[in-house]
């Protein structure tokens, strides 16, 4: 299987960003989202350097977003369970 160009690695983060704004957000778009920009910002070399940042930004709030939907809350659970652990 062939690599994604950079432009569309580029197009897929913007339907990914699009579609989330417009429906929602899922674990799958999210994890999507991740790898995209992470294998972005990995493996070209010759982006702008603000573009650069502002995926690096981008990364990193997806990436403690998809962290902070992993961990349960505490409203989901029974009087009876025991209170979460949040790290």
């Amino acid at each position: 299987m062939e690599s994604m160009t950079t432009e569309q690695r580029l197009a897929a983060i913007v339907a990914l960003l699009s579609s989330s704004a417009l429906r929602g957000t899922t674990a799958s778009k999210n994890a999507a989202l991740c790898m995209h920009l992470d294998t972005l910002l990995r493996g070209d070399e010759k982006l702008d350097p603000n573009l650069r940042k502002t995926l690096e930004r981008a990364l990193d709030e997806w990436k403690l977003t998809l962290h902070f939907n992993c961990c349960p809350t505490r409203d989901n659970l029974p009087s009876r369970a025991a209170v979460p652990v949040l790290h």
